[in-house]
């Protein structure tokens, strides 16, 4: 396997596409089990696997393939802490795929029950025909607000060598007041974004006639891209996501014709938004690439940015990344990403009610104090708060499988589970640390960042290096 594949693998997970991503990583996992790996320690490959594999476990808990691969790679490595055995889960694996067939029978059988019905409707369904014919060429469109919760919705098609044959869209059903917390970043978006395009009489009586592109920052995990899909919801509008994993092609041209593709779409259908998912990616600086030909995705970016500039068009283009410093200069001027918001980590209060949604999201008894929680957790971005519930409800649910007894969800099943996951919030602290140095090196990035996210850098990355020097 290239270290490409992997790659691939690791966007793709990150960027939620589940169906290619377990795809993707069964296969890498077969690969790395059966096959001599030169040049890499077969070990930390299968650990990578592995670690994507228990993520995305606890996001499709009933697909039968990711507890059979987890199974299979544990064969290999031996025992790990917080892990149940192989055996384990390639029984629960068996598990859900007896379910799997028999439901796929039970399908089937009430299929063939309800043929003479169906039979009755097909003059119903013909008169029909012309209105369903209308909408053919909308196959580009949007997607059903259920399916695009999944976030595994795949907005491309390709044809060969990786060329996006049609794009989809979808419309988010997220609203802001899902967002937990972040107000003061609500509040800016509102002005910015949504008056100029919710309110276009506004917008022309005060001269609103640009719709600017703004980037989203801050530390790993705290919600940029559902703040993206909630702007959709909000203003009802659609929406694509853009990464670096969809757009790129090894062929000469591809990639290039793939971003203008999406564009054009964006522009055809406007109103419309445009998410440049982890912007430090697709818009790396020049001199960090070192001869990456994906420099002329930049370059493809960058030219229809400057088409963009000054026209009165409403194609919203938005920008997340948790490392703004490694993004090309160009990509950060005004009229391009000028405009910076800080999407930070959630304070006490906002911890509190980030493990009461995800609670309640559990059917099962809990009885559970969230102001301790809350205090265990300073430092944890929103994310590891839902992962460390979901861990803890996986672990009860095989518990319940082993024992045969329901469980009760408690505070030291949650505490318990944040000791075995270890290092919570250390993605976060690191960020605040590294944001603060380059801010004291550089004076640049203080005017984009402007000064109430420089103070409240600045202070945070105090206390984090006081409470360090206590402990």
């Amino acid at each position: 396997m290239s270290y490409y594949s992997y790659r691939l693998a690791y966007s793709l997970f990150c960027s939620d596409h589940k169906p290619r991503c377990l795809d993707v990583l069964f296969n890498a996992g077969m690969a790395t089990i059966n096959a001599e790996i030169q040049g890499v320690n077969k070990r930390e490959r299968l650990m990578m696997v592995l670690n994507s594999l228990v993520q995305l476990m606890e996001k499709q808990p009933d697909a039968a393939d990711v507890y059979k691969t987890v199974g299979m790679i544990l064969k290999e490595l031996g025992p790990m802490d917080g892990l149940s055995t192989p055996e384990d889960y390639l029984r629960l694996g068996e598990e859900l795929s007896n379910k799997e067939t028999k439901a796929a029978e039970g399908r089937e059988e009430r299929e063939g029950e309800h043929l003479d019905d169906d039979e009755e409707h097909l003059d119903d369904d013909e008169e029909h025909l012309d209105d369903d014919e209308e909408h053919l060429d909308d196959d580009e469109e949007h997607l059903d607000d259920d399916e695009e919760q999944q976030r595994g919705f795949p907005f491309y098609e390709y044809g060969e060598n990786g060329e996006i044959k049609s794009v989809k869209s979808a419309v988010a059903e997220v609203k802001f007041l899902d967002v937990v917390g972040l107000e003061e970043v609500k509040e800016e978006i509102r002005r910015s974004l949504v008056i100029p395009l919710a309110r276009p009489d506004l917008a022309e009586r005060y001269s609103l006639d640009t719709v600017s592109p703004i980037l989203l920052y801050g530390p790993p995990g705290n919600g940029k891209s559902l703040i993206v899909r909630a702007i959709s919801g909000e203003l009802g509008i659609p929406y694509v996501v853009i990464e670096e994993s969809s757009i790129l092609s090894p062929f000469v041209g591809v990639s290039e014709r793939n971003l203008q593709k999406i564009f054009n779409y964006a522009k055809k259908h406007e109103p419309f938004i445009v998410d440049l998912e982890e912007l430090d990616g697709l818009g790396m600086a020049r001199e960090r690439r070192m001869g990456d030909n994906s420099v002329h995705s930049l370059s493809a970016l960058l030219h229809i940015l400057s088409t963009m500039e000054g026209q009165r068009g409403k194609v919203v283009v938005v920008g997340t990344t948790n490392s703004p410093w490694y993004v090309d200069t160009a990509l950060l001027r005004g009229g391009r990403f000028g405009r910076w918001f800080l999407v930070r980590h959630p304070n006490f209060e906002e911890r509190k009610i980030l493990f009461q949604k995800a609670i309640l999201r559990m059917k099962v008894e809990a009885d559970v104090d969230l102001e301790r929680l809350a205090k265990a957790t300073e430092w944890a971005s929103a994310s590891e708060v839902i992962d460390l519930v979901r861990r803890t409800s996986s672990n009860l649910a095989l518990k319940e499988m082993s024992t045969g007894n329901p469980q009760r969800l408690t505070t030291d099943d949650l505490l318990s589970t944040a000791k075995e996951m270890g290092n919570l919030g250390s993605a976060v602290k690191k960020w605040y640390l590294d944001a603060y140095n380059l801010l004291l090196a550089s004076w640049d990035y203080r005017e984009l960042i402007g000064h109430r996210a420089v103070d409240f850098i600045s202070r945070t990355a105090r206390e984090i290096k006081t409470n360090s020097n206590t402990m």
